[in-house]
């Protein structure tokens, strides 16, 4: 089989590395995940069988730049901490990448290699759709929650502390977060479905960054919010310890924190809000 020659070698895979990254903005993560892996296993079953270069070469050219990216971005995650981004896509490519140097070396053939990868990738996939919602609340310092005030539709201060009795559920926005119109739809359809259940409570948090040039969009989410609203300012992430929207925090009757991240209503996911909910209820 004729083989590439160096410049054309070089010149597809980065052809590869474009379509693997440039994929994010047109595909669903989950999607993402599994056909940029399977893209990547073929790819790289064909890139070495037209290599020029010594197999170690091939496999530098190839692997290394999607690796050290996707590494940049495990390593992100451990320190933001966003959940998600970056950690199933490096250990799926990493697998790849073992997977080509085992056919290469080991001679094990690639249909059976093929036989086990996809039906891995579905796994996996169905696994980080299913856990990709974490309860954080952990990452809470429970000291904090005295310090929290926000401010009523008519400028009085509500103490995070007051919300007792009751469970009692707050969805941060922000002007700036694409998904919070969406997201705060479905928080409102929620709503309506215990609005005569007299032991829940739900609240909606603008978050203000102090960029009130989006007066306009600020103006016509808050418009469509029949909720209870209450406003704070961006020293809400460093009190809660949190740095992206929209939020959730649910507080039981007891004034505990039992739930704090991405408001979720995918049904038969981890942390599905409505199941919280109801788990929450039987115990008061």
């Amino acid at each position: 089989m004729k083989q590439f020659s160096k410049p054309q070698f070089i010149l597809l895979s980065i052809v590869v590395l474009i379509v693997m990254i440039g994929s994010g903005p047109f595909l669903n993560t989950l999607y993402r995940l599994f056909l940029t892996s399977i893209f990547f296993l073929l790819s790289s079953f064909f890139l070495f069988t037209k290599s020029p270069f010594s197999k170690k070469t091939t496999s530098i050219i190839i692997f290394l730049p999607i690796l050290l990216l996707f590494t940049g971005m495990y390593i992100y995650d451990l320190f933001y901490d966003e959940g998600f981004t970056g950690k199933p896509f490096f250990w799926n490519y990493l697998l790849v990448a073992v997977l080509v140097y085992v056919n290469n070396v080991y001679k094990i053939s690639k249909t059976k290699i093929i036989a086990f990868f996809i039906p891995f990738c579905l796994v996996l996939t169905a696994y980080v759709y299913y856990s990709r919602t974490e309860n954080e609340k952990s990452k809470i310092e429970t000291s904090q929650l005295k310090r929290v005030t926000f401010l009523d539709e008519k400028g009085n201060e509500v103490p995070l502390n007051s919300f007792q009795g009751k469970l009692t559920l707050l969805e941060f926005w922000t002007t700036s977060c694409a998904q919070c119109p969406g997201s705060i739809a479905n928080f409102q359809n929620l709503a309506n479905q215990y609005k005569s259940n007299k032991n829940i409570d739900f609240k909606v948090v603008n978050i203000n960054l102090g960029q009130r040039h989006n007066q306009d969009r600020f103006n016509k989410i808050d418009s469509t919010i029949y909720l209870n609203k209450l406003y704070t300012d961006k020293q809400i992430y460093k009190k809660l310890n949190f740095n992206v929207a929209p939020t959730l925090l649910i507080m039981n009757a007891k004034n505990e924190v039992v739930y704090f991240g991405y408001p979720n209503f995918t049904r038969f996911t981890q942390n599905y809000l409505p199941n919280i909910i109801e788990k929450e209820l039987t115990k008061m």
